[in-house]
């Protein structure tokens, strides 16, 4: 789910927020934050967790710390209780029916995440040729593919290191500009 989140989104803040939200939400409202036997006994919190992905692992590993995990019971529930009826709410199944759940989110998330991955990653493709300075360096690879001679290729990396090293000169230069021309209008706004 991280994988598919980092790829999806541009702001790494957006990120932590969602995978914030999506695990500790339901970790605090399945009993790990709010004591299970007192959160358990509302059923509109344990009904609207069924979307969160990490409720069924969360349930497994409660079941194996405080209940029974061959039918997702809770022990020492008060009889008769909303708790005491449903349990963790999977009819008694067991554990299969959340371990299946729980893979089943985990192909769906990797699945996301290997679309999203070769959508924004295709390397080799037209969709890179409108960067700047692309076509440069693929003019550079060109040339060294058809080096022939030591002599060749060397003479060729010298001449990428070279343009290189001019840019790096341009920008410097550029960025020199824009300063002195913010400390112009700063002098200026302060007179």
């Amino acid at each position: 789910m991280a994988l598919f989140l980092s790829t999806t989104f541009k702001n790494k803040e957006y990120v932590f927020i969602v995978s914030a939200l999506s695990y500790f939400g339901p970790m605090y409202l399945l009993g790990l934050g709010i004591p299970w036997n007192v959160v358990g006994q509302i059923p509109a919190i344990n009904i609207a967790t069924y979307l969160a992905p990490h409720r069924y692992t969360l349930h497994l590993m409660q079941a194996a710390w405080v209940g029974n995990v061959s039918n997702m019971s809770f022990p020492g529930v008060d009889p008769g209780t909303w708790l005491d009826v449903h349990g963790f709410g999977y009819g008694g199944n067991g554990w299969w029916l959340p371990a299946l759940v729980s893979c089943g989110f985990i192909i769906i998330f990797a699945l996301a995440f290997y679309y999203r991955l070769k959508n924004n990653y295709q390397f080799g493709t037209r969709k890179y040729s409108k960067f700047k300075g692309i076509q440069k360096n693929i003019n550079n690879i060109e040339l060294i593919k058809k080096a022939v001679s030591i002599d060749e290729l060397k003479a060729v990396v010298e001449f990428a290191n070279l343009d290189h090293k001019k840019a790096k000169q341009k920008v410097k230069k550029r960025l020199k500009q824009k300063n002195l021309a913010k400390n112009e209008v700063n002098n200026n706004e302060t007179k």
